[in-house]
């Protein structure tokens, strides 16, 4: 993904979701998590 793409997502975008995996059941488990992007010039 083009730096500029990112950045563009990122603007977009208030909340993305990372996935964990489970320790004893080994299940991949989403967790959002909010976010405020500021962009430094």
């Amino acid at each position: 993904m083009a730096r500029d793409n990112a950045h563009q997502k990122l603007n977009e975008a208030s909340e993305i979701t990372l996935g964990v995996k489970g320790r004893k059941t080994g299940k991949d488990i989403p967790r959002p998590i909010g976010f405020v992007y500021v962009k430094q010039q």
